[in-house]
């Protein structure tokens, strides 16, 4: 009999607990604390780059490619300009606009630190931007 006081006391305490709720998904075009859309949008397509390098890296004794083509990745899409920069085992990628066209955000940029940071902290992580104020950090969503 005290086992089962015991359980249900236990049973009821843990269902009690305080959960937080998942957190919603970012709806395309929705600015995050206070990102600029145009950020978001350039952190969507870094953090794929990043993670596709990082992948590379784990599979080939610990280097990462030496370019995007190497990854088998285009430099250049319709909107977009890629960059990858390699010193010894780090990397840097900068994802730019082509067309700055009135755009608040030209450019951003980030290492491998962006997987660990998203991974940690609900799928935010910073990066480095080129903004019309010039350079920011910034949070953004993956």
């Amino acid at each position: 009999m005290v086992w089962r006081v015991a359980g249900a006391l236990l049973f009821a305490m843990i269902a009690g607990c305080d959960k937080k709720p998942p957190p919603a998904p970012i709806a395309e075009g929705v600015q995050t604390d206070a990102a600029p859309a145009d950020a978001q949008q350039l952190a969507t397509e870094l953090f794929d780059l990043i993670d596709r390098v990082a992948d590379y890296r784990g599979s080939h004794e610990g280097r990462p490619p030496r370019s995007l083509r190497q990854l088998g990745v285009d430099s250049l899409t319709p909107n977009t300009v890629r960059r990858l920069t390699v010193q010894g085992r780090t990397f840097q990628v900068t994802v730019a606009y082509r067309r700055k066209d009135g755009r608040e955000v030209g450019a951003c940029s980030a290492g491998e630190d962006a997987l660990e940071q998203a991974a940690l902290n609900e799928g935010r992580f910073a990066v480095s931007c080129e903004t019309r104020q010039g350079l920011q950090g910034l949070e953004v969503v993956r």
